[in-house]
């Protein structure tokens, strides 16, 4: 890869800030801990972890390292998960392996991650030791907060210079032979009622099982480490975090695959009435969007209605690399009031 200006180390270090409280009321403090301005149009980024299928990650690599300076020219920020696994090992690759300048910028339940130095464990997952602000503290380069990881985890042979990774065809139209299943996709767990409020916590598929922790991506550039113990009770700070940021600059979520954890990001998207784009042949989450939009099959989220789907767009992963590009520029540039 290139090496990229905007990073001093290969491993990166990056400023974290550990919010406390309800999210539409903390990110803005925390996004002016980390130094995080607006306002900027948003892409936040949603889909497959480490279930991501390596013949989707080969194709989505170069499709995000081509958006890099897209996203530069535009004065965007991406906001994902922040984990070395799927989707978001890939953005924070394309972005590095790209030179890219933009916020990228994870956000992750503190009771997930490995704590960097400075963040100890608690029953909230995690607080801050050097906190004195009510976004819960900050962390920086040169307090030695380093988010480390040898590469990129579940992706095997997909950490590669973009250079190297040709796109590998998807064989049918979405759903023809050759085309990723929907049972690629977790089980899903039924979520909140739609006409009432969403827990706190996203359901849990395991039962209450704990997996280890992870640590987080070395190649973003920001960090919100939340409260919450289990994945997907990010998911509400997701949405909160890129609203504040754009200030009424567009926003736009990308689904690409994914399992129970993105869907509950999908709601919370859908809930707050935010655009959202799926890439068919992706797998997963995505796909069981497209079948809905399509007609073919139930929702994949109980209670979804046609206005939800009002707000879905689709885009064939196997035409990505053309038109994704320009739909970016587009929906990016608008402010909300045109969307």
């Amino acid at each position: 890869m290139k090496p990229n200006p905007h990073a001093s180390d290969p491993i990166a270090s990056a400023p974290i800030a550990c919010p406390r409280g309800a999210p539409a009321t903390a990110v803005g403090g925390a996004l002016a801990t980390i130094g995080v301005s607006g306002p900027r149009p948003v892409l936040i980024l949603v889909g497959g972890a480490a279930r991501l299928d390596g013949g989707v990650a080969a194709r989505l690599l170069p499709l995000f390292a081509g958006l890099v300076p897209l996203l530069d020219r535009l004065g965007a920020a991406v906001i994902d998960g922040g984990t070395p696994f799927g989707v978001m090992a890939l953005m924070g690759a394309a972005r590095q392996g790209a030179a890219g300048g933009f916020p990228l910028i994870g956000i992750a339940p503190r009771g997930r991650v490995a704590a960097p130095a400075g963040i100890l464990p608690g029953e909230q997952g995690g607080t801050s030791a050097l906190a004195s602000h009510a976004s819960g503290g900050c962390f920086h380069p040169d307090q030695a907060v380093t988010a480390q990881t040898p590469g990129l985890h579940g992706l095997g042979s997909i950490a590669q210079t973009t250079d190297s990774l040709a796109p590998s065809p998807l064989a049918g139209e979405g759903w023809g032979e050759g085309a990723l299943r929907l049972d690629q996709a977790e089980a899903e767990v039924p979520v909140a009622d739609p006409q009432g409020p969403l827990p706190e916590s996203a359901p849990r598929p395991d039962g209450g099982a704990i997996e280890p922790r992870v640590a987080l991506d070395p190649n973003h550039s920001h960090f919100f480490l939340v409260p919450g113990e289990r994945w997907g009770d990010e998911s509400p700070w997701l949405t909160a975090a890129a609203e504040c940021l754009a200030g009424g600059r567009a926003t736009l979520m990308l689904v690409a695959g994914g399992g129970e954890v993105t869907r509950w990001d999908v709601l919370h998207r859908l809930r707050q009435r935010g655009r959202v784009l799926a890439l068919a042949g992706s797998g997963g989450t995505a796909d069981a969007l497209v079948a809905w939009c399509r007609g073919e099959r139930p929702p994949p989220l109980a209670g979804l209605t046609g206005a939800d789907r009002a707000h879905i767009q689709v885009l064939e992963l196997r035409a990505a690399g053309d038109r994704l590009p320009r739909l970016l520029a587009r929906a990016l540039a608008t402010r909300k009031r045109e969307q």
